[in-house]
C-alpha cells in the first residue's frame, strides 16, 4: 500500500527532522524517498535563509532604477514569502504613468538569466540588495 500526505513544516522543524534522519539513517532504510526529500527540504530551507539573511535597503516600487539587484513580492504573494519573491536584475524599469494609481512595470533578469517582466503598485516595497565590491 502507498499513501500520500499533503504536510506543512517550518523551517525549524525541517532542520529538526533533516538531523534526526541523518543520525539515524541506518534505521529508516525503508524510509529512503522521505529522507532524500527532507535533505532537500532543508537545502531549500539553508538557501532561503542565506538569501533572507542579507543586506538591503528598502525601497518604494517607483524608486527603482535599472541596474539594481532588486526582491520584490509579486501581486498575490506575502511579502515573507522568501521562496515566491521575485529577485534579479532590474533590466528595464517604466514607471506609473498616473502617480501612485497606476502601476510600475519592472523587468528582471534572475540568477538563470531569464527575464521576467512584472507589474508592481508604486508604493510596494522592493529591497535593493547591497553588492559587494
Amino acid at each position: 500500500m502507498k499513501f500520500k500526505a499533503n504536510v506543512s513544516l517550518t523551517a525549524r522543524e525541517v532542520g529538526d527532522l533533516h538531523s534526526l534522519l541523518s543520525a539515524h539513517a541506518e534505521e529508516f532504510a525503508g524510509l529512503a524517498g522521505l529522507v532524500t526529500k527532507i535533505n532537500g527540504l532543508a537545502k531549500k530551507v539553508t538557501v532561503l535563509k542565506a538569501k533572507a539573511a542579507r543586506a538591503y535597503t528598502d525601497l518604494e516600487a517607483h524608486e527603482v532604477q535599472e541596474g539594481f539587484m532588486v526582491s520584490f513580492a509579486p501581486p498575490g504573494v506575502d511579502e515573507d514569502d522568501e521562496e515566491h519573491r521575485v529577485e534579479g536584475e532590474v533590466v528595464s524599469f517604466h514607471p506609473s504613468q498616473d502617480g501612485y494609481k497606476a502601476p510600475c512595470f519592472i523587468s528582471v533578469r534572475n540568477e538563470r538569466g531569464f527575464t521576467f517582466h512584472h507589474e508592481v503598485h508604486p508604493l510596494s516595497e522592493v529591497r535593493r540588495y547591497v553588492v559587494a565590491g
